[in-house]
């Protein structure tokens, strides 16, 4: 199915989440290392990402301090880049079997991490919300067909009804592309992951009190199970850290 992209109403050729695919990362830390991995990711290894050719943007997520959160999903990152290739692509591969020491360090402190790539199957709104959310979820046998055409046509533009609500979008695992990084460096000292994503949504709000009214809305008994979706879905919400740019 091709990427969906939705124009706002005065803003000619703007679309959602940037490319046609995206690398999604969810971990937690363990207390005593929480300083030095945000600063190590947010001044080292968010822009040594970007800065990889095909790689659009990056973008760090957490928990608000004091809210509950599933296992594995303290803390969540979303590449946006050109095309699943850009993820197996030369120029990556080399960074990930050349980490520095400050990399080396520091991702074995990774616990339960679910890192995903995923093919942008549709993506709604305009511009990118102080609040998210990512609603982690699979289709039941014999179900994707029609699971997507709901999400899509249904229940992507009935979210963003909702005034608070700037963007919904719906992603789905590629997991040979995703399982490239296991054979590098990088991936040889990775700390203790969780299983792979399967499809998600992500859900960005400019408040928490809209971003809480889209996930009842997907997650209710009219919701996602309703039309196809496994009952095992995972939600967590999330406060933006930053976004970088190509």
């Amino acid at each position: 199915m091709r990427t969906q992209r939705s124009e706002a109403p005065g803003a000619p050729g703007f679309h959602g989440l940037l490319g046609e695919a995206v690398l999604a990362v969810w971990c937690d830390i363990d207390p005593e290392h929480d300083a030095e991995f945000n600063d190590w990711y947010t001044h080292q290894h968010l822009p040594e990402r970007v800065g990889v050719p095909g790689f659009l943007r990056g973008r760090r997520w957490a928990v608000p301090t004091g809210a509950e959160y599933k296992k594995g999903g303290q803390y969540f990152t979303l590449y946006e880049v050109e095309t699943l290739q850009t993820l197996v692509s030369a120029p990556y591969m080399e960074r990930l079997n050349a980490p520095t020491d400050w990399t080396k360090r520091t991702v074995p402190w990774f616990r339960n991490s679910n890192r995903t790539v995923c093919k942008i199957t549709a993506s709604q709104g305009q511009g990118i919300g102080g609040y998210a959310a990512t609603v982690e979820f699979g289709p039941s046998e014999h179900a994707a067909e029609a699971l997507r055409s709901w999400i899509t046509a249904s229940a992507m533009p009935k979210v963003l009804e909702h005034h608070e609500l700037v963007g919904i979008h719906l992603c789905e695992a590629d997991e040979s592309v995703t399982r490239a990084k296991d054979q590098t460096a990088e991936g040889a000292v990775a700390g203790t992951r969780g299983p792979l994503a399967r499809w998600f949504l992500l859900v960005e709000a400019i408040d928490g009190q809209g971003l809480e009214a889209a996930c009842n809305e997907l997650c209710g008994a009219a919701g996602l199970t309703a039309h196809g979706a496994t009952k095992d879905i995972s939600v967590n919400r999330y406060r933006l850290l930053v976004s970088l740019s190509e």
